[in-house]
């Protein structure tokens, strides 16, 4: 029988997972890099049998309900309590670590490590532009400058948007059946568990694709932490 507690791996200043945490009351269990230096934690190429070591104690993969991952890499910046000369070497076994230790658990992971990114997908705006023309979906032209930046086609203005995330669906602003499905076509398409289109104004053109939700909006945080319940009872399970 699976667990019941909810894993957020992030950093420690990204209060949208400590909300998270607190609208999930004792489900929750937060992991940021300094906690990978606890003793305890344990790769097993079977990965039934991973443990992770936290502040509320040791954890193996049968207490775990859902994996949350928030965190693209580890970071110097996020070792202070590693000796300043050791930092960059225990950065990246930290973060190789990780990637090994959430591949292939039999439970959710939202999303699964990539070779670019220990939270799923990380694609540039023209990759993400790519990948929506592979469906038929349009996206809005994009522009270069030095020093570097990136913008849309003047027409492309941040008017509204579409949040899906499993079966559920949050709207900013008018958002078409159509737009909706579209949202849901690339999320299938990049195999990621939530997707925001941000669509122009008055036409169905994306000009900005984003999978890390925004958890310090309600709003949002709600609707997100539908689609987790959803996969914390089997419902839509995450592939």
């Amino acid at each position: 029988m699976r667990g019941d507690r909810v894993v957020i791996i992030t950093d420690a200043t990204d209060s949208g997972a400590r909300h998270l945490a607190q609208d999930l009351n004792d489900r929750a269990v937060l992991v940021t890099p300094r906690d990978l230096s606890r003793p305890g934690w344990t790769y097993r190429p079977d990965p039934g049998e991973r443990r992770a070591m936290t502040t509320d104690g040791e954890l193996g993969v049968g207490d775990i309900a859902v994996v949350v991952t928030r965190l693209g890499a580890v970071f110097e910046t996020q070792l202070l309590h590693v000796t300043p000369i050791d930092r960059s070497y225990v950065a990246a076994e930290m973060t190789a670590f990780l990637r090994a230790w959430l591949d292939g658990l039999p439970i959710p992971v939202v999303d699964p490590p990539t070779t670019s990114s220990l939270s799923g997908t990380l694609w540039s705006s023209e990759q993400w532009s790519q990948q929506c023309a592979s469906i038929g979906l349009s996206f809005a032209p994009l522009r270069r400058s030095i020093p570097a930046a990136t913008s849309s086609s003047s027409e492309a203005v941040d008017g509204r948007r579409v949040h899906v995330a499993g079966r559920h669906v949050h709207r900013v602003g008018s958002v078409s059946d159509a737009e909706i499905d579209a949202a849901r076509a690339l999320a299938d398409a990049t195999r990621v568990h939530h997707i925001a289109l941000t669509l122009s104004a008055d036409r169905f053109v994306v000009t900005a694709v984003s999978t890390r939700a925004d958890l310090d909006d309600p709003a949002i945080r709600g609707f997100y932490l539908r689609s987790l319940d959803d996969l914390s009872i089997g419902a839509g399970a995450f592939p």
